[in-house]
């Protein structure tokens, strides 16, 4: 009878709540029901009250249907509904309001508000009821066969990537909840704690080695770490006074696709080094980086246009990054592998992060929206900072080879050094036993020994450039330097050969000795660094000085005196086997590393792409001009009129831009 008795009576309860709002009745097994069969009213412009809502009775509330969809045009909207627990036992209800972004939820007893509460992502975090990581949580207490009455006030935001789509909220049992939220939360902590150990790991090798691509890989590994801070919570909670967090928040969220895009492209263009390995897609990644730019400042504009543009670009990108990648590990560039190896991770955590949006059963798995683009983008990383020190470790031990050639020169130039000084020491006792006897020879005896260390001094001084002599005379040893911008000259003589054919051997050494000779006086007096000769090629350095400023020009001076000396030469000597002689000249600026080299004679010399490049430029000129590459013309162009000759293939390069210098730029 009792249990009738109960039957009849929550039945008119039923009945009674239906003709007010819409009922959720909570039996014993429940753990999770989605509210949508609500009655609403659309507040175009904040008219409405909670006040006068429950003072007005002839407001007309329209009820949701399954095709509803929030409009752009109203400001909030009102709905009501209650909720009933059928059980014997207390129930912590957890009310979901995802992605709304301020929510008032009004608690009404007896026609009148008895409790307010409020959540939101735009709403300051101390501000919110139940404050819990990043989710607009708002928790309610009911007691057996308890019955309360809500209204709610929803405000969405149409120029975020957080809004609504319908009235539907989530209520749900709050223990299972929490314990599924908390344990993504714990994978979120696991992400940051590897992101931060990246990032100092790396600031710390960036600080000790000042090598520039780690700028753009340490600022991809911040912006991934707030974006953790955020998702997280974490970034809410440490700051939960902070009132203006949340619409600082909404403005990264705008933009944090364009920003670590941006980020990851700027790194691969530094790491790559594409502007001197391929100059093509240098271009293509810089206009990729400016499209990217447009759209952060076309979504502040227009938030629907710019959010479609950016889903547009990722093809791009991902064409940019992936063609890049594999065409360096093709060309066994250091550390290539790894960077393709780490986009392909990323590659793979968007597609999870994707289908964690659309698919309904990888859905329901809480890690894949949550975690999977993080997953796949901490590999990347991983990925980029083996890559950096794979690079490290292959330019350490080039060194280290170098070093150690180095250290067996000097330690045979040190014995060297040794037996002279055992000479000079018996010469010199010798000649004191002479000054004793003779003390008329003293002087002459001086002037001997302080001709022979100017000799010394002076044949030294051909053979290294005078800072590394210096060095090799007070430390015993040349430490190797790289350069990151000097200028290389190339000349070659053309038809060369049919002069050796029928030049005796005597006055071919003569001739070259005096256009050589020539060519030495124009180095020094334009600041440059002979190199050294090959046959009858003749290779020099501008630029390896700190006091050496325009080493370009100051290089394209000389290229043109050793041409207009050439000619002048030609003109002096009246045979046949110097008719044909010319001067080809070729030029390219770049990065290279300077050091001294060699086991029984040592020299100086330099080496990088860009003396490859160089000695490109001179083998593609023509006979008495000076072919340049680009990266010369950007430094010269102010001084002197330039034809562009188009791009030429360049082995191991790609298509490389050559120009030909023509007639220096007068100037008032």
């Amino acid at each position: 009878m009792m249990i009738r008795l109960a039957t009849i009576c929550n039945f008119l309860f039923v009945i009674q709540y239906c003709s007010y709002s819409q009922i959720i009745v909570f039996e014993k097994d429940f753990k999770e029901h989605i509210f949508s069969d609500l009655h609403y009213l659309e507040d175009l412009e904040e008219n409405f009250h909670i006040e006068s809502l429950l003072k007005e009775t002839s407001i007309e509330w329209r009820k949701a249907t399954q095709d509803f969809k929030i409009s752009k045009d109203v400001n909030s909207y009102w709905v009501k509904f209650s909720i009933h627990n059928n059980n014997s036992t207390n129930i912590n209800a957890l009310f979901d309001f995802k992605n709304w972004s301020f929510v008032d939820l009004f608690h009404i007893k007896e026609s009148e508000v008895k409790n307010h509460y409020k959540t939101g992502h735009l709403r300051p975090f101390s501000e919110r009821t139940f404050p819990f990581a990043n989710y607009n949580f708002i928790d309610i207490a009911l007691r057996p066969k308890d019955t309360l009455q809500f209204y709610a006030k929803l405000d969405p935001a149409f120029n975020n990537m957080i809004r609504p789509n319908d009235l539907s909220f989530k209520i749900s049992d709050q223990k299972s909840v929490l314990e599924v939220k908390n344990r993504s939360n714990k994978f979120s902590y696991l992400f940051l704690g590897v992101y931060l150990i990246m990032l100092l790991y790396n600031l710390f090798i960036w600080i000790s080695t000042k090598d520039k691509s780690y700028r753009f890989y340490l600022l991809s590994l911040l912006i991934y770490t707030i974006m953790i801070l955020d998702t997280s919570g974490l970034l809410l909670s440490l700051f939960p006074n902070f009132k203006g967090l949340p619409e600082l928040i909404k403005h990264f969220h705008t933009i944090q696709p364009h920003l670590i895009t941006i980020a990851v492209l700027l790194f691969i263009h530094d790491f790559l080094r594409l502007k001197d390995r391929y100059p093509l897609w240098s271009k293509i990644l810089r206009w990729d980086i400016i499209a990217l730019v447009l759209m952060m400042i076309i979504i502040h504009i227009n938030f629907d246009l710019g959010a479609n543009l950016i889903v547009f670009n990722t093809l791009p990108f991902i064409i940019i990054v992936f063609t890049v990648a594999y065409k360096s590990f093709k060309d066994k560039f250091p550390g290539a592998l790894y960077l393709l190896i780490g986009h392909i991770f990323w590659f793979i955590g968007a597609i999870g992060a994707m289908l964690g949006q659309v698919h309904p059963q990888i859905k329901e798995i809480e890690f894949f929206p949550n975690h999977s683009i993080f997953l796949g983008s901490g590999l990347e990383m991983v990925m980029f900072s083996l890559a950096l020190a794979n690079t490290i470790n292959y330019l350490r031990k080039e060194n280290e080879e170098n070093q150690e050639k180095i250290i067996l020169q000097l330690k045979e130039n040190a014995e060297l050094q040794d037996k002279v000084n055992q000479e000079l020491e018996i010469k010199v006792a010798d000649r004191t036993r002479e000054i004793f006897n003779q003390k008329e020879e003293i002087s002459e005896q001086k002037k001997d020994l302080e001709n022979e260390k100017e000799r010394s001094d002076g044949l030294l001084l051909n053979i290294l450039p005078h800072d590394v002599a210096n060095e090799l005379k007070h430390t015993g040893k040349a430490t190797p330097k790289f350069h990151e911008m000097v200028t290389i000259l190339f000349v070659d003589i053309t038809k060369f050969s049919n002069m050796v054919k029928n030049t005796k051997p005597k006055n071919l050494v003569e001739d070259l000795d005096h256009i050589f000779s020539a060519f030495d006086e124009i180095v020094v007096k334009h600041k440059l660094e002979k190199i050294k000769t090959i046959g009858d090629a003749y290779m020099c350095v501008s630029g390896l000085t700190d006091e050496v400023e325009n080493h370009a020009l100051n290089a394209v001076l000389a290229a043109d005196e050793m041409i207009k000396f050439m000619i002048e030469w030609r003109k002096t000597k009246n045979t046949n086997n110097h008719d044909e002689l010319n001067l080809r000249a070729g030029i390219h600026s770049g990065a290279v590393t300077a050091g001294v080299v060699g086991k029984i004679k040592f020299q100086f010399d330099i080496w990088g792409d860009a003396v490859n490049l160089a000695s490109r430029m001179e083998s593609s000129s023509k006979t008495s001009l000076i072919n340049i590459s680009e990266s010369t013309y950007n430094l010269i162009k102010d001084e002197f009129e330039c034809e562009h000759r188009g791009k030429f293939p360049v082995k191991n390069m790609g298509e490389v831009d050559m120009y030909f210098v023509k007639e220096r730029i007068l100037k008032n």
